[in-house]
């Protein structure tokens, strides 16, 4: 199955930068399923937002998304906001897959919690090794699995119980 994330101000501007008359989201509208009714600029502040219990952060831009189809999976969840309990961000099956409109750009923690969802509806297994941490496997000349694990952090860390220096790489399994 597909999956497809589109987000805040898509479809606002057209080829030659012009402003576009049809409503929000535009031609994708229909694959979203949703309308964009309202949006606020949040500059350098923030929103909150709730991802099921897990309360998160969204930064620069909140778009206030009427759902037509689109089944909502995070709220703005911000008492100093009149849109407070709105959707935030939703999802929406379209053809042979899915669609995730994210109407603010949510921190790392709900970056974190949203991946991850969207990566186990997918049928993937995410496995978090921690922020900056990325483990990549692939197969040797001889066919037989290795992992490469790369740092992308300036600190160490220990990762499968192997210590990996900052910005450093380690090839586990080599064939």
């Amino acid at each position: 199955m597909e999956r497809t994330a589109t987000s805040a101000r898509a479809d606002a501007r057209d080829e030659h930068n012009h402003a576009v008359r049809e409503e929000l989201p535009g031609l994708f509208q229909k694959m979203a399923g949703l309308k964009v009714k309202r949006f606020e600029s949040l500059n350098n502040t923030k929103v909150g937002i709730r991802i099921g219990a897990i309360p998160a952060k969204g930064e620069v831009w909140a778009d206030i998304v009427e759902p037509i189809n689109a089944k909502p999976i995070a709220w703005y969840f911000d008492r100093k906001k009149h849109y407070s309990g709105a959707p935030a961000i939703t999802e929406h099956p379209f053809g042979r897959g899915r669609v995730y409109y994210f109407g603010t750009s949510p921190g790392p923690l709900g970056i974190f919690l949203l991946f991850r969802r969207i990566l186990k509806d997918a049928g993937l297994d995410p496995t978090f090794r921690g922020p900056g941490i990325e483990v990549l496997k692939r197969k040797g000349r001889d066919g037989r699995p290795n992992e490469i694990i790369l740092n992308h952090t300036g600190r160490a860390w220990y990762v499968k119980g192997q210590r990996l220096e900052p910005y450093g790489v380690r090839i586990l399994g080599v064939s």
